[in-house]
């Protein structure tokens, strides 16, 4: 099984909003034979209500759910996930915003020589720093065309 990490930010954005979207990039992953690793599995709509804190999406830690829901929680299970994935796409169509979140995502995956591809628009600042662009090695406009793009980098493996 060929495993794609998807990465992008998520501060603001309603939780809903989010499982949706990912619902439809995991479904796109797999129509190209990939299975996408989202780090908001587990959520359910009921999850949170309104847009997600930066900090962590959780004040409770009396359950599991929490306990990955907060900030030391978010950032173990995203180390140990991008370290277990074949690729990262990091996805900015949802979102264009700064996510120091999805800079250490992108960091991990270069580090571990793992194919990176971002979506993005010209638009998109955070996606145009030099740090940025030079870790992704592939950078395209839309979401169908990441995950042919993965498709082909990851055959065979």
């Amino acid at each position: 099984m060929t495993k794609v990490y998807m990465a992008g930010p998520v501060s603001g954005l309603h939780l809903n909003e989010l499982l949706t979207h990912r619902s439809k990039v995991a479904k796109l992953l797999r129509d190209v034979g990939l299975t996408g690793v989202d780090p908001l599995r587990g959520l359910t709509y009921g999850d949170i209500v309104g847009p997600i804190p930066a900090a962590g999406c959780s004040s409770s830690e009396a359950s599991a759910k929490a306990a990955l829901t907060s900030p030391k929680g978010i950032l173990y299970s995203s180390f140990f996930d991008v370290q277990h994935c074949d690729a990262v796409l990091v996805d900015y169509t949802i979102n264009p915003g700064y996510s120091l979140g999805t800079a250490m995502e992108i960091a991990w995956a270069f580090q571990g020589n793992k194919p990176i591809v971002m979506v993005a628009d010209s638009g998109v600042k955070f996606a145009d720093h030099a740090m940025i662009t030079e870790a992704c090695q592939y950078r395209v406009n839309t979401l169908e065309e990441a995950a042919a793009l993965l498709r082909v980098i990851l055959e065979g493996r």
